[in-house]
This record gives structure tokens, C-alpha cells and sequence, in this order.
């Protein structure tokens, strides 16, 4: 499921925006969704937010409707400096300091929640978040975050 070439272990941004534009247009480069993927990131994140807190850390799990995706990816970024997401399901002040962003790419309108439910297990496993961050190639991330999707 996890490919090195969507695997960015050192994102410099400033804000959410920033993170889901870059995020975005990486899986539209590789040919992953179409050019209305990133409106429609940003459009649901309003509506729905992603921000996630664990005892491992805050993440972020940015998704759009099948219709915006031509195949199934996931693109991950560790972040050099967290960013703000507001929370997922919480209110609408409630702010999550994020250091990883798991942005989803679902052709398949009923995968997202198996998917969904494998990535939040993953964000939820303290070992795997630790291996990530320590982690120095994208192909030593794909190879925890491919063995922690399967587990």
C-alpha cells in the first residue's frame, strides 16, 4: 500500500494548506487523481477535519470522494515542523499540533474505512511511530509503514 516515491520524510511547510496542496499535487504528478483532488481535500477538511491525537503524537488523515481519484494511494509526510489541524469529530476550536499527514487517495468508495482503520492502527502503534521517526530513507519508511499496514 505505502510506495517510497509518496513518501516525503522531511516536508517544510507553514501551515495545512500548505501540507495538503504539496501533499496533493505529488499524487496528481504521479498520475494518482485528478486535478479537482485538492479543492476537494481542502473542501472536506472544513466540513470534516482530520486532525487526530494519540499517545504516539497528532496526525493528520486529509481525504477527498472517490470521484477525485483515478487509483488508490497513500502519500506520508513527516513534517520538520508540526502544523495545526483541527480535530477530527471534536469541536470545532479544537486544534491538533500534527507532525505526520497520511493523505488518502480511495478510488474505491468502499475501501475508505478498511483503509482508514489500518492507517489509524498504525498512527495508534507507539513502535511503528517511533520507527518512523527515526527512520533516514523512504524506502526504510515504506518497508515499517508496508509490515505495520499488513500486521
Amino acid at each position: 500500500m505505502f510506495s517510497a516515491d509518496l513518501i516525503n520524510l522531511n516536508l517544510e511547510i507553514n501551515d495545512k494548506e500548505s501540507a495538503i496542496s504539496n501533499l496533493a499535487n505529488l499524487l496528481l504528478l504521479k498520475g494518482f487523481v485528478k486535478e479537482s483532488f485538492l479543492n476537494g481535500v481542502l473542501e472536506r477538511e472544513i466540513k470534516y477535519p482530520t486532525g487526530l491525537k494519540t499517545l504516539c503524537g497528532g496526525f493528520a488523515i486529509p481525504h477527498t470522494d472517490a470521484v477525485h481519484v483515478v487509483k488508490t494511494a497513500i502519500v506520508v509526510a513527516r513534517l520538520r515542523n508540526p502544523v495545526f489541524f483541527f480535530e477530527m469529530g471534536g469541536s470545532p476550536e479544537n486544534k491538533i499540533e500534527v507532525e505526520i499527514i497520511f493523505m488518502l487517495a480511495i478510488h474505491d468508495p468502499s475501501n475508505v474505512m478498511p483503509i482508514l482503520h489500518k492507517v489509524i492502527r498504525i498512527i495508534q502503534n507507539q513502535k511503528i511511530i517511533h520507527q518512523i521517526r527515526q527512520c533516514q530513507s523512504t524506502i526504510e519508511c515504506e518497508n515499517i509503514l508496508n509490515k505495520g499496514y499488513v500486521d
